[in-house]
């Protein structure tokens, strides 16, 4: 008998648990669009859910003021089909275990669409799934069909894309990756293709900012016109973004070429390295305020605080220069049939007393760079060959072997070219 009960619980307990999930997932909805209101750019969000057993259905209307379009207000409608767990299973996926199922479509306002259907030969199928799963996070999976744009003698083939995401219900961790099979670009004159592309993110929002690493690679950028053919192969970029104990951002990016086919020459491989350390994160928690006010005005407000927008960034470069902040280019490499070009150079700032910050001659003496530069003489244009004997008359290049060498440095006030003092304007 004892067992028969406990059969009879569990059965119910399944039975009863879609039902259940279903509530828990309405109340995750809600939360989630009480963040979306909090957006500068979301006028109204209107919710209609139509909670069933196993399922549900989610209509939303967002009200969406986009600067991007002339100030206009614009209203989209998303249909989500919700099926709840535990228990989950279609749409393409195996039989798993989930909090629940949603396949998410957007429907255009009548005016988008008959504009998209003046340019497309098809308005394009887009598929969003996403799982929402029993530890608060979220999968989602966004399918984009290949469609064509021709309008005025351009043509514009987006070939297909999926894009895969992995967050936080607030979206305030993301890990996502991005496998595009690229798109063409065609006019009566020029050709410009991006070929199949991948990038990856790992990426959470510390305030102002977001943190960690990402990561984009080409397999290549094709251009030719009459006159002129280019082709840039395996293309590769990395970047990461991290935040010290004194709450100084430092960002990495790096880029790294096999090959570089112009017309009938041959280079690379090619890399370069940026760093960028020591940026106080208030600098960027002030701007992203002061963007945010900007958003509130009315649009002819909007536009002349845009454009006063230089003073406010004037008004954080006391706390930039107190964070000893420093920029280094290294790894610069350039592989060339006449010879490698080759260079660095870094850019420190260190020392400044709080009421030097905007004394230019205490700031030039505690200023510090180190540059290291040779390219072959081959690669100068024939107005630089002009200047050529000029330069190396002055000390600022030294010629050796048809390679040009420089080297330059800063210290204590004091401009250095090859050894040589060079007096400073200021």
């Amino acid at each position: 008998m004892k067992k028969i009960i406990a059969l009879l619980l569990l059965f119910t307990s399944l039975l009863a648990s879609p039902f259940v999930i279903g509530i828990m997932t309405e109340q995750r909805i809600e939360d989630l669009v009480a963040q979306y209101r909090l957006s500068t750019n979301v006028e109204h969000i209107e919710i209609d859910i139509q909670r069933g057993w196993l399922h549900s259905e989610v209509i939303s209307k967002v009200t969406m003021h986009l600067a991007e379009l002339g100030d206009k207000n614009v209203d989209l409608t998303f249909h989500h089909n919700v099926r709840h767990g535990p228990v989950l299973w279609g749409a393409q996926r195996p039989l798993h275990i989930g909090f629940a199922d949603v396949q998410s479509e957007l429907i255009l306002p009548l005016e988008i669409q008959d504009q998209l259907s003046a340019v497309l030969d098809k308005i394009p199928a887009m598929t969003l799934r996403t799982q929402l799963n029993y530890d608060g996070t979220q999968d989602s999976q966004l399918s984009l069909a290949e469609f064509h744009f021709d309008d005025q003698g351009t043509q514009i083939i987006i070939r297909p894309l999926t894009l895969i995401v992995h967050g936080s219900l607030l979206f305030d961790r993301i890990q996502g990756k991005l496998n595009w099979q690229g798109v063409t670009f065609i006019t009566a004159k020029q050709k410009l293709t991006l070929a199949q592309s991948t990038a990856q993110i790992d990426m959470q929002e510390e305030s102002a900012i977001w943190v960690g690493d990402m990561s984009w690679s080409s397999d290549s950028i094709q251009f030719s016109n009459s006159e002129t053919t280019l082709e840039i192969k395996n293309i590769n970029i990395t970047a990461q973004t991290s935040i010290d104990q004194q709450k100084r951002i430092s960002t990495t990016q790096a880029l790294k070429i096999g090959r570089i086919n112009h017309n009938d020459m041959a280079y690379g491989p090619a890399t370069y390295t940026m760093l960028l350390n020591h940026i106080p994160l208030s600098v960027f928690e002030k701007l992203e305020s002061i963007q945010n006010n900007i958003a509130t005005l009315p649009a002819k407000q909007r536009t002349q605080a845009m454009q006063a927008m230089g003073f406010s960034m004037f008004s954080v470069l006391p706390d930039i220069l107190a964070a000893e902040p420093e920029i280094e280019w290294r790894d610069i490499l350039l592989v060339t049939p006449y010879g490698d070009v080759q260079g660095s150079l870094r850019i420190t700032l260190a020392g400044l007393n709080e009421r030097d910050m905007l004394n230019f001659q205490k700031i030039k003496q505690h200023l510090q760079a180190d540059m290291q530069l040779q390219i072959p003489v081959a690669l100068l244009s024939s107005n630089d060959l002009n200047k050529l004997d000029q330069w190396i008359e002055k000390g600022w290049l030294v010629e050796r072997d048809m390679m040009l060498y420089s080297t330059l440095r800063m210290i204590d006030g004091r401009l250095t070219i090859n050894d040589k003092r060079i007096p400073l304007p200021f």
